[in-house]
Formats: structure tokens, sequence, C-alpha cells
């Protein structure tokens, strides 16, 4: 099979199979065998094979010269609400409502939008839902290592439960913090 657009590769492929196909003899009972001899020859003719396929790909990874695979594919994710979402930043200076801190690049204010009930879970776009948080303690907030405890919605707790710091107000609604202790951080 020779086309303009069948890969180099593929052609090796193909004659590796055709190899097999005339060393392999088939038994009685369906089963098939190879003397050892066939066996070896086989086996050094399919290393010949991959050698031709792979070498080009080692030699960039060598050089580090290659580019990244490219596959396309179809996403299905929330659309949030970024004025909504860079409003309450500002309207919260910026600063992280666990720790404090308030990260500033190149001369303006850095922070990010945490959902408490994450959208992808159904949560809402809404202020009641949002925290302002530092990158740091929004992935842990993500990834469930720490939550607000339902207890009070002000206390922030780690993995072993200990109170690790107070939320700074806004406080989120206690349904999107009990959601989050429950379904994320209890996981």
């Amino acid at each position: 099979m020779t086309t303009r657009n069948y890969p180099i590769w593929k052609h090796h492929i193909d004659a590796a199979k055709q190899e097999l196909r005339q060393i392999l003899v088939e038994n009685q009972d369906g089963t098939f065998s190879i003397s050892e001899k066939k066996f070896n020859d086989a086996y050094n003719k399919v290393s010949d094979y991959i050698e031709v396929i792979e070498k080009p790909k080692l030699e960039l990874l060598e050089k580090k010269e290659y580019p990244p695979e490219k596959v396309t594919t179809t996403i299905t994710r929330s659309v949030r609400d970024t004025a909504l979402s860079n409003k309450v930043k500002e309207e919260r200076n910026y600063q992280c409502q666990i720790c404090g801190t308030t990260l500033s690049i190149k001369g303006k204010g850095y922070a990010e939008t945490h959902h408490v009930k994450p959208l992808g879970h159904d949560g809402l776009d809404i202020n009641a839902n949002m925290l302002v948080l530092c990158p740091n303690h929004h992935v842990l907030f993500d990834y469930g290592e720490i939550a607000i405890s339902p207890k009070d919605c002000k206390t922030v707790v780690d993995k072993e439960g200990i109170r690790i710091f107070t939320l700074i107000p806004p406080i989120p609604k206690k349904e999107y913090i009990e959601y989050h202790y429950n379904k994320i951080y209890k996981k």
C-alpha cells in the first residue's frame, strides 16, 4: 500500500505483520507456533522496524527540539461572569480572605476568585458563593486540603480539622460552605 498520505512508519508496521504471517505455522488445533530460530529472526526484524520508527523521535528528544503533540478536543465548561469576579476582587482589595496577603503584579493587585461550591458542581456564579484568595489558598481549597468549618462558617481548618485561620469577611452562604466541606474537603 503506497499512498502519499500513508506515513512511513505504517509501511514498517505492515512489513512486520507480513513477516510474521510468513513465519507462523498454524497447528491443527487452531493455535500458532514458531521455531526458536524464526522467532529470533522475527524479533530482530521487528526491533529494526521499531528503531526506524522511533529513531527520528529519539533524535528530536535528545536535541530537546520537538514540538508538543496537538490534539483536538471538545470541552463543556461553565462560563463564569468575569466582570463579577473582577468586581468582587476589587471590592475586597485583592486581599486573600484566608491569610490576608495582597499580591501586586506590575503595580496591579492580583488575586483569584474561588467558588466555594464549584461551578462544575452546579454552584452559582454569585457573590455569596465567592472567596477572594491568593493562588496558594485557592489551590488548597480546590483540592479539599482546607475548608471553612460549617459549625461557625468562619474557621478555616486543615485536613486534620485543626484551625489554621479565621476567614476574613464577607462570609459565603452557609449552604455553599457545607457543600464544599462535605463533598470536596471530606472526600
